[in-house]
């Protein structure tokens, strides 16, 4: 298109420019800033795990997790999430081949994952209601409907946002506009792994294993009303991984999983200061394996933004913690009613 104007005396004069007529999506830009979003969504989970930290064992003379937890349910619940993180894994090794059919098909299994689990978290939901320990019946319940049910509500975003690029794809193909989608739908899925891990280490196995009352935890008898319960192309460098590493990340998340719930299960050892120890250290392994062999994070990715990304994330977040466990805990003490042993050491 001519950028030059005639005027009235004949001479011709350079149009001004309002816009710019390069590509305006630098390479790499979109990446970066959901990774940013993903931080920042770091710090809303911290906040609740902290809340979570402070109030999990305010049960208010009601039921504990060691009553209410069905461990292996929520097993189960994890693999339906592992599974759906290699499922996607595959996914995205389908899209690098540019094979539609195939990167459709591993799509839909990651879909039909995520909704297994969201129906054995609402399940869950269900029977705990049913059964009177829903959130209002203390701040154990409170805290742990509201972390759950957040992750549970980006999960069912996550879906949502994975129908809608199946539909695209189908009709327009893996185009790079699509393939970028689905590389940070992809993040966004393995981050909602990341923080499951978390919420099965330390709210479902820590809160069995810290309430039972030196009994080897069990899944709840459903005949007793007083415990039933059920309850990643070229434009982004090392943006993907391999089939060898999806499958050492999946390999290893199982492993990780494995061994804390039959630790917590059967009570294999007898300190459970130990056995605490031993969940949390294998969940934050397990954690970092998934950051690795499933996000990707390395100094090479996005040159090295992700890996700037995560530790201004991590100065953050411990501060969000520390924070949050201050407040929460100085509320706590404060404001929450007093024990009867406490009532009864007053002056």
């Amino acid at each position: 298109m001519s950028q030059t104007q005639v005027q009235s005396n004949g001479m011709e004069t350079e149009k001004p420019q309002f816009y710019l007529t390069e590509d305006h999506h630098p390479e790499g830009s979109t990446m970066l800033g959901f990774w940013l979003y993903l931080m920042s969504d770091c710090l809303i989970f911290a906040v609740l795990f902290a809340t979570h930290g402070v109030l999990g064992r305010n049960y208010a003379a009601g039921p504990s997790p060691a009553d209410l937890f069905d461990l292996p349910l929520v097993a189960v619940n994890t693999a339906m999430l592992l599974f759906s993180s290699i499922t996607y894994g595959f996914a995205m090794l389908q899209m690098e081949r540019g094979a539609k059919t195939e990167t459709l098909f591993w799509l839909g299994v990651t879909g039909v994952f995520g909704a297994a689990f969201l129906s054995l978290e609402l399940y869950e939901f269900n029977h705990l209601i049913h059964e009177g320990a829903g959130p209002t019946r203390s701040a154990f319940l409170s805290s742990f409907f509201t972390l759950v049910g957040t992750h549970g509500l980006h999960v069912t975003f996550g879906i949502i946002w994975l129908i809608t690029l199946m539909v695209q794809v189908g009709k327009y193909g893996l185009i790079p506009e699509n393939k970028r989608r689905l590389m940070c739908l992809s993040m966004f899925w393995h981050f909602l792994d990341v923080v499951w891990i978390g919420v099965f280490s330390f709210v479902y196995l820590m809160g069995v294993l810290m309430s039972s009352h030196g009994q080897t935890p069990h899944a709840p008898d459903h005949e007793s009303a007083s415990q039933a319960h059920h309850g990643h192309s070229n434009g982004h460098q090392a943006g993907h991984g391999t089939l060898r590493s999806y499958l050492i990340g999946f390999s290893l998340s199982v492993i990780l999983t494995a061994i804390p719930f039959w630790l917590v299960m059967s009570g294999a050892i007898d300190s459970k200061l130990f056995t605490a120890f031993l969940v949390m250290g294998l969940g934050v392994i397990q954690i970092v394996v998934h950051m690795v062999y499933f996000l990707h994070m390395n100094p090479r990715s996005e040159g090295g933004w992700t890996m700037m990304a995560l530790l201004f994330t991590l100065v953050l977040v411990g501060i969000t913690l520390a924070g949050s466990l201050w407040v929460m805990h100085h509320l706590n003490t404060n404001m929450m009613p007093m024990s009867p042993e406490m009532m009864k050491n007053m002056p």
